[in-house]
């Protein structure tokens, strides 16, 4: 079950990244972050009397989670997850690549951009992991998107930055990546939550999210080299099959 509910955050993150990208067409990219975060907030307020159980200990880690890997979980790095890791981190990286083969420079920055972001998001999913033993999905959701909306408070007010709210509501795609935001979140809290589930697995798992938007370049955005970036998908999912044996 945890398996399908972390292919259910993959598909929706790539889905996201499709909305993200028309919702910028009217809107700027701080406009749109802070607008779908106060709306996710907004959509999990009802959360909020199962919320204030939450012993204050766990607010902290939740707080640093918003902005230590495997060895605090203890989990068994099988041989089939060691070669279904390095068959997606391929797969990323030859994508990312053909990106950029005309600047090395340029490349290397991104290669390493997508580390660091890979490496962080394996941080959140072990603290999702040791933060699920101790509060529910709803109590991690509502506190996680609590934070974020204050932290977004706090730039604006240090930043000075102009938000135009009224011009982003009216973009309705900021709407539908609000709840796609929240649905995959609650789906990927849950998977958590459950004993039997690996974050080494899961993080491998949450890559599905570049058939998504490989197939919306071609078909939407109308992108080139899409032959090219469906071997480097395949070899991702390749990689994740081999991983959830």
């Amino acid at each position: 079950m945890w398996i399908w509910l972390v292919l259910l955050y993959g598909l929706l993150k790539g889905g996201r990244e499709i909305v993200k990208k028309k919702s910028l067409e009217k809107n700027t990219v701080l406009e749109v972050l802070i607008l779908y975060t106060l709306l996710s907030f907004i959509i999990v307020l009802p959360g909020i009397k199962e919320a204030m159980h939450v012993e204050w200990l766990y607010l902290l880690p939740i707080a640093f989670k918003s902005l230590i890997g495997i060895i605090l979980l203890h989990e068994e790095m099988t041989l089939t997850t060691i070669i279904g890791s390095v068959l997606v981190c391929i797969g990323v990286l030859l994508c990312e690549r053909k990106k950029n083969l005309k600047d090395e420079k340029v490349s290397f920055k991104i290669v390493c951009f997508t580390m660091i972001s890979c490496l962080f998001n394996a941080i959140s999913g072990v603290m999702d992991k040791i933060l699920t033993r101790h509060v529910s999905s709803n109590q991690l959701q509502f506190w996680y998107m609590l934070f974020m909306v204050i932290y977004y408070i706090i730039f604006i007010i240090v930043t000075r930055e102009k938000v135009k709210f009224k011009s982003a509501l009216k973009n309705y795609w900021i709407w539908i990546l609000a709840i796609m935001f929240v649905i995959g979140d609650r789906a990927l809290f849950i998977a958590n939550s459950m004993p039997e589930s690996r974050v080494t697995v899961m993080t491998l798992i949450k890559q599905s999210c570049c058939l998504v938007t490989i197939l919306a370049g071609k078909f939407i955005f109308k992108e080139k080299n899409i032959t090219y970036k469906l071997v480097c998908a395949l070899i991702i999912i390749a990689g994740i099959f081999i991983a959830v044996l």
